[in-house]
């Protein structure tokens, strides 16, 4: 199947963007999601076009050579640990969400870097494992400390940005790394994300929201992921290094760096108007 429409690829005389890469980039696993779905074909056109715009095939080496404090922030702050393989031979993700200070970074570093970020995360992964299926673990429970960055006067705002980070970036994953992940479980949230969850979980597809579990009891983890990849804080043998917390100064350097590009975006604007 692959070799049969890498062979319609070249036939077709008319250039469009994405289709060299997708005669000699795309690798067969994830032809093959795209064409065994409906209307895929239009899906993985849209996709090769998706990616060569944004940039997917240098992202891993332009997000490691940029030294900006705000990817130097999300690198550190944003932490994503791979801990090891599934019963399937899959890899298993752990992100602590809860002791992730979104609301700062999102107010220094803003919402399209975030995204960006996550985008260079999402390739990463499935360059590690392009036959997809990962499992990825949201923790949603206290760190090191009984800490997190659910402040009370503050839940609902924090809340309220991740739950559209995460549509967001799930619309991006389901359209151009499908079935990436296989099961996303959202472990130790707090009871009322179960509420919000359900009018969230409306705005996502539908491939989204059967892949999301949301955990009351952390022991079934178990069951799908062996306890040497479970973090010991949700009950497995895993040892993690807790996230560590961003200090006054780290959101003083970036902020002054986000106000200074502002400015110099704003003078070549003023500039192009003279000419």
């Amino acid at each position: 199947m692959c070799d049969d429409f890498r062979q319609k690829m070249v036939t077709i005389e008319e250039e469009f963007t994405g289709k060299e890469w997708l005669v000699h980039g795309c690798p067969d696993a994830l032809l093959l999601r795209f064409l065994d779905s409906r209307n895929g074909f239009q899906a993985l056109l849209r996709m090769a076009k998706w990616r060569m715009e944004n940039g997917l095939e240098s992202i891993e080496e332009s997000w490691r050579n940029d030294r900006s404090a705000g990817s130097l922030l999300l690198d550190k702050f944003w932490p994503v640990t791979v801990t090891g393989e599934s019963f399937e031979g899959r890899l298993t993700v752990y992100l602590h969400l809860s002791c992730i200070d979104v609301l700062g970074l999102d107010e220094v570093v803003g919402r399209e870097l975030i995204i960006r970020y996550n985008i260079y995360l999402l390739e990463a992964l499935y360059r590690k494992n392009n036959q997809g299926g990962a499992s990825l673990i949201v923790d949603l429970g206290p760190g090191q400390g009984n800490k997190t960055n659910l402040k009370i006067n503050k839940v609902h705002a924090w809340m309220n940005l991740v739950l559209n980070l995460v549509t967001e970036i799930s619309l991006i994953a389901d359209a151009n790394f499908p079935y990436a992940f296989g099961k996303v479980y959202f472990v130790r949230a707090p009871q009322f994300l179960t509420v919000l969850w359900k009018s969230v979980s409306r705005k996502m597809t539908q491939l989204s929201r059967t892949q999301v579990v949301l955990v009351a009891d952390t022991s079934i983890l178990c069951d799908a992921i062996p306890v040497e990849c479970i973090p010991t804080c949700l009950g497995g043998n895993f040892v993690i290094e807790a996230v560590p917390s961003m200090k006054e100064e780290d959101l003083i350097v970036a902020a002054k760096e986000a106000f200074k590009l502002k400015s110099e975006a704003k003078k070549r604007r003023i500039s192009l108007r003279r000419i």
